[in-house]
């Protein structure tokens, strides 16, 4: 291979490469994100429509099939699935590999466009929501506080916390759960009804028909127009208790003849306690394409100011937090990593017995390392559990294309006693063909893995793509630093006693 023969001959423009490509290494790696799993686009969506009050054969006869015949037309829908329950309806949608999420669900969103009118009267409009690995809750806080109850505090987090929270980069969204919610009931009574001879519907229509604000046109004045509104919604029980129902022979029946108004809670069928006291949960989900880990930092620090800021009256506990669990993870694989790493480096040292040759090998190992940064920076992968998985297997590659080389030029070296440049040049040329051949034997079974479709073809395609970047650096370093090295820190007698070992008589 040429690029021997100008590695050896070409000392310093090598090591001016070399250093260069190792800083745009560590570049790459600070703009690397950090995250537990690839980014992945499953190709499915979910349609749900709310229809309140419809039994599951009304909500399949006049809502489901309507709108699955109307998703079936879609272009690249490969199934369509459905479930009716008592007062929803919720279709999932699967379209074929490589579709173009974002595109579907617009394409959805106009189909259904076409049978929005024709819908049951009591349905709400449907809603497309695309499946999103990436934009779950990043951290989760439970708030408390010794002056207000859940339902106040809540108010207090929407009206405080949230547009805080909100404006943070990368934020998609703050959600409070677990909070009381405020509810005016109205309990009729079956004896008074009959009585004045209604029925509970008459008695809801009046009441949804007088808690309306209506527009009331429009005043201009000079060159300024105002806009006028009839408020009409209820401001205060006394409102509601007095609502006209019906009028008998001149005599108005109210809502309090026949019913019981109260301003109370709704029936609570979970909550939540966090440090033995009553809490409200709060979620905050990042954007898609947001760092994970850089979310929930900048979330983090944010919550440390708010603390101060409204110390004494709310208190925040985290309950969840996402970026330990990557941290924790990657970490992990990172340690497993530096460990096969060095390993791999003190068996390199016990079969050669030489110190030289295997410092050449240990610095090749962090180079192609750090060279790996680059290409993957540059498709836009972050840093996970694949990606990282995929950088292991390739610190078990990057030795042996190194370790041929260097095996070869020992043999040169000694057998037909020439200079260590030669050596290094005719050493490194005898082995490219093979070396090649060897690293394009190990490419082809990891790159089909990139194609593979579905989920599985989402998740390994990072890892394969990422073995086979590994795979070409360290073959560019084997042919180019190696020789490079070899000429310039070996010595003969470290090659004759290399090659003894290798062979078996320095084990004797």
């Amino acid at each position: 291979m040429n690029l021997s023969s100008f590695s050896v001959r070409k000392p310093v423009t090598i090591l001016m490469a070399t250093i260069m490509v190792f800083i745009f290494g560590l570049l790459s790696l600070t703009r690397l994100g950090l995250d537990l799993m690839p980014d992945m686009d499953f190709p499915t969506l979910s349609v749900i429509t709310s229809y309140k009050g419809a039994s599951p054969e009304d909500v399949e006869n006049t809502v489901t099939e309507l709108l699955e015949g109307q998703i079936s037309s879609v272009e690249n829908v490969k199934s369509v699935n459905s479930t009716s329950s008592e007062g929803v309806s919720m279709i999932t949608v699967e379209f074929n590999s490589g579709t173009d999420v974002d595109i579907a669900a617009q394409d959805i969103r106009s189909a259904l466009e076409f049978v929005r009118d024709y819908l049951p009267s009591g349905a709400d409009s449907p809603v497309v929501m695309k499946t999103d690995i990436g934009a779950m809750p990043v951290v989760g806080y439970g708030v408390t506080s010794d002056s207000m109850n859940s339902m106040e505090l809540k108010t207090f987090l929407e009206n405080n916390i949230e547009d805080q929270l909100g404006r943070l980069d990368g934020v998609a969204s703050v959600i409070f759960q677990g909070a009381q919610e405020r509810e005016i009931m109205v309990e009729l009574s079956r004896e008074k009804l009959e009585l004045y001879g209604l029925s509970q519907t008459q008695v809801a229509v009046a009441l949804q028909a007088e808690n309306v604000n209506y527009s009331g046109g429009s005043i201009d004045q000079g060159l300024e127009s105002l806009s006028l509104r009839t408020m009409g919604e209820f401001k205060n029980l006394a409102e509601i208790e007095n609502t006209i129902v019906d009028v008998r022979d001149g005599v108005s029946i109210h809502v309090k003849d026949v019913a019981t108004v109260e301003d109370t809670i709704k029936e609570t069928s979970s909550y939540c306690r966090t440090n033995q006291k009553e809490s409200v949960l709060m979620f905050v989900s990042k954007n898609s394409d947001a760092n994970t880990l850089e979310v929930a930092v900048e979330v983090k620090e944010k919550i440390a100011e708010l603390e101060e800021q409204y110390a004494g009256k709310i208190e925040f506990a985290m309950v969840m937090d996402q970026s330990t669990i990557i941290e924790n993870s990657v970490n992990s694989v990172k340690d497993s990593g530096i460990l096969g790493g060095i390993l791999a480096i003190v068996i390199v040292y016990l079969f050669l017995r030489s110190w030289r040759p295997t410092l050449a090998i240990g610095l090749a190992i962090p180079f192609s390392l750090v060279a790996t940064f680059i290409p993957l920076y540059l498709v836009g992968y972050s840093l996970n559990i694949m990606t990282l998985g995929g950088l292991v297997l390739g610190i078990g590659m990057f030795v042996d294309n190194a370790v041929v080389v260097i095996e070869n030029i020992f043999r040169h070296m000694e057998e037909k006693d020439v200079s260590k440049k030669k050596a290094a040049v005719d050493g490194a040329n005898e082995v490219g063909l093979a070396i090649l051949a060897s690293t394009l034997t190990t490419v082809v079974i990891f790159l089909p893995m990139a194609f593979v479709e579905g989920t599985v073809g989402e998740m390994t395609k990072s890892m394969s793509l990422t073995v086979v970047f590994a795979l070409f650096c360290s073959l560019i370093v084997a042919v180019t630093l190696i020789p490079m090295l070899a000429s310039k820190i070996f010595k003969k007698e470290n090659a004759e006693k290399c090659s003894g070992e290798a062979t078996g008589k320095g084990f004797m």
